[in-house]
């Protein structure tokens, strides 16, 4: 069967205009990315925010390749020329008292970065004056001054209960403290003769409470709370005789 001459020439234009999309389409030009190992310069500056309340988070760590900085009291930072190979490149700002936060910068250039840091959970201490402080959860120690030495401080507790027994209580396991710290004589637990200890009532959070006493508090020492204002940044040294009361979430 012979087929039409115009039915031919129909055939032979749509297998053409079929075809001319594979002639006509424009090249596709190749991207350029930046190799894993291309060297760069880069510099970042920005601010460190609470993520709830928008309120700068003071002297938070800004940590970028080898370099490391802390933020000022109102959050601000900036780190200059810091130089590396890749893409991609983490910058991490951290605190105590909140979670971490990470982002990352493409390469060389000059970043502006915005960090909202999530908050911890706080520890509240009353003190006997009735002004409460929040402090982060992270930071709280127990510890005492030596002279011309500076601090010694520990999240191992070592205490002596009202029968002698000796105890080491992690701050993990502590619910509550109750103060104010009053001085005793408890021979059993010191061999030095009318020594003084500073007694406190201990809550834990396996529900065992009693009076127990610091035995660090045997050679004289005075046992402090320590730990990181939650909203100032501020490092505090808080004597138990002035504490009322501190509450670990």
């Amino acid at each position: 069967m012979r087929l039409d001459s115009t039915c031919v020439k129909l055939v032979a234009a749509v297998m053409l205009f079929a075809a001319l999309p594979s002639f006509a389409a424009p090249k596709r030009r190749a991207v350029n990315h930046p190799a894993p190992d291309a060297p760069f310069t880069a510099s970042v500056k920005g601010t460190v925010l609470d993520a709830t309340t928008g309120a700068p988070v003071a002297f938070a760590t800004i940590s970028f390749i080898n370099a490391k900085t802390t933020a000022s009291k109102e959050g601000t930072f900036e780190i200059n020329n810091v130089s590396g190979f890749g893409v991609n490149i983490p910058v991490v700002a951290s605190r105590t008292g909140y979670n971490s936060g990470t982002q990352t910068i493409s390469g060389s250039g000059n970043f502006t970065l915005t960090f909202r840091l999530q908050s911890r959970p706080t520890v509240s201490v009353r003190m006997t004056n009735g002004s409460t402080l929040q402090l982060d959860d992270d930071s709280v120690k127990l510890g005492y001054s030596i002279l011309f030495s500076g601090y010694v401080s520990t999240t191992n507790e070592k205490f002596c209960k009202a029968d002698g027994t000796q105890t080491t209580v992690s701050i993990a396991d502590m619910k509550k403290i109750t103060g104010p710290a009053i001085n005793v004589l408890n021979a059993s637990c010191c061999a030095r003769d009318a020594a003084q200890l500073e007694r406190v009532r201990l809550e834990l959070r396996s529900g065992e409470t009693g009076d127990v006493t610091f035995t660090d508090s045997c050679p004289g020492y005075v046992v402090d709370l320590l730990g990181r204002n939650h909203t100032s940044g501020d490092q505090l040294f808080l004597k138990l005789s002035e504490v009322a009361e501190v509450v670990f979430p």
